[in-house]
């Protein structure tokens, strides 16, 4: 008999986005309000690199002392073709780095699996 676990419960605040498309991009010192014991997932956008590299550094320094159960899940999507975004492949945790297929492409996979393989030495063990 399998153990019964409880589903994790995402909260997810929609806004009308749609006439504030060039909003800012967060920056590392924006994020030094967010309080990091109030969540379990946090997803990057590959957006301003250099500045996400600071954010996830932080949480990465908050689950090194935390404990099991309160650690965050980090996740990085990189959608666009910008080779400054690649820096971000081993800060997401594996199971969690999500990649374009245009991305895919442009770093020459042909197929998911491909993709899979040969990404793999670029994303965080474990």
């Amino acid at each position: 008999m399998m153990e019964r676990k409880q589903a994790p419960i995402i909260g997810i605040i929609f806004h009308n986005l749609s006439y504030f498309r060039n909003l800012p991009d967060v920056t590392a010192q924006d994020f030094e309000k967010v309080d990091l014991t109030r969540y379990k997932w946090i997803h990057w956008e590959g957006r301003n690199a250099n500045e996400q590299l600071k954010m996830i550094s932080r949480v990465e320094k908050y689950n090194s002392t935390a404990p099991k159960e309160q650690r965050i899940t980090i996740s990085v999507e990189i959608e666009k073709e910008r080779e400054e975004l690649y820096q971000l492949f081993p800060h997401g945790d594996l199971v969690s780095v999500f990649v374009s297929k245009d991305v895919a492409k442009s770093l020459g996979f042909s197929c998911a699996k491909d993709a899979v393989i040969g990404l793999y030495p670029r994303v965080k063990s474990g």
